[in-house]
């Protein structure tokens, strides 16, 4: 941290947690491929729809917690 208190920037736009989680989870593509998969099915079928409140919020916050950082 800096005096501020704030931590500084990342360096890289990578997610090295994402990374780490499926080095040890060799299941995690299939279950991956198995959910996209799903999804293609029920957007194919005009069952899925995206709560665009949700969605919204979701953007909102990433970008107010990526500003702060």
């Amino acid at each position: 941290m800096t005096v501020t208190g704030r931590l500084p920037p990342r360096k890289s736009t990578e997610n090295p947690r994402n990374d780490q989680f499926l080095a040890a989870h060799p299941g995690a593509d299939m279950a991956r491929e198995g959910r996209v998969a799903n999804l293609r099915r029920l957007v194919a079928d005009g069952q899925y729809r995206v709560d665009t409140g949700r969605l919204a919020i979701k953007i909102l916050a990433r970008a107010l917690r990526h500003r702060a950082s």
